[in-house]
């Protein structure tokens, strides 16, 4: 069978005509194609991986939204507490840094106190401005030198990175007590008396203060006076005395500790399996 074949030139002006046809009929839709590309947009950041409310939550792109904790102050004279401050970095490759608070009026050497904050592990800096007030307002009424500590938060950066960026910050302190370092602060070795050293914490950090106190007396050259330990957070697979009482708080209390230790969180998993199969065997 035998079909006729109709040729038809193209010329500059039809292949022009052509394709303004193609560009309007393309404009039509465009519209509708940025609306639904806004929306796949908006609905993979809205898409949350897991919320542990009221510290932060984790979006399955990847975003962090830290719901408190976020804000900074600089360190500066207070003129209220008259407590001078400044920052130092301890450590610029880990982005390990503490901020160093000193009475106006210090002219002999002082007690410690190294001080790490809480935020369960998720929030707050050494430099918020809660920290910021509290540490003013501590060292001009206990006449000390202070240390806030400034350690990488997870999730991003998950236990045991907390702890082993509080363990660098408090060598680096202690190491003002032998002589001159490389990384040396004038106000630890003019003002400080390592005869009479202090940790502390609150929430999250008093955790991380109670295990200092642990290394420290295992490893390093200093004698701690004391322990201070505002609220801290402890927890267990194995719930203790009112700790039952909140289910929706225990929840809670899990979860921090199940998203800020990633090797707990496969402990967790494993401790729930190995229960599962107790029951389904019993």
């Amino acid at each position: 069978m035998l079909y006729n074949k109709k040729i038809v030139e193209l010329t500059p002006a039809k292949l022009q005509i052509i394709t303004m046809s193609i560009n309007k009929s393309f404009l039509q839709f465009v519209p509708i194609i940025c609306h639904l590309f806004s929306l796949a947009v908006a609905t993979n950041i809205s898409a949350i991986l897991y919320d542990v409310s009221p510290f932060i939550k984790v979006y399955k792109n990847g975003t962090v939204e830290r719901l408190f904790g976020t804000s900074i102050v600089p360190a500066s004279f207070d003129p209220t507490a008259k407590v001078l401050s400044k920052d130092i970095k301890i450590s610029p490759k880990l982005n390990v840094s503490a901020r160093i608070y000193l009475p106006k009026n210090a002219n002999c050497k002082l007690p410690l106190l190294v001080y790490f904050h809480g935020g369960a592990f998720f929030t707050e800096s050494a430099f918020s401005p809660t920290y910021h007030s509290y540490l003013n307002s501590l060292v001009a009424k206990a006449n000390i030198v202070a240390v806030s500590v400034n350690y990488r938060l997870a999730p991003e950066n998950p236990l045991p990175i907390g702890y082993q960026d509080s363990w660098l910050a408090l060598k680096w302190v202690f190491s003002h007590a032998k002589g001159k370092i490389g990384n040396y602060e004038e106000w630890l070795k003019k003002y400080v008396d390592f005869g009479h050293v202090y940790l502390g914490g609150d929430s999250a950090g008093g955790n991380i203060a109670h295990n200092m106190a642990i290394w420290v007396g295992s490893d390093m050259g200093i004698v701690l006076d004391g322990l201070f330990l505002n609220c801290p957070h402890f927890w267990g697979k194995t719930l203790i005395g009112n700790e039952s009482n909140d289910p929706k708080r225990a929840g809670v209390m899990e979860s921090i500790w199940v998203h800020a230790y990633r090797i707990l969180r496969v402990s967790m998993t494993r401790y729930r399996i190995r229960v599962w199969i107790r029951i389904f065997r019993s």
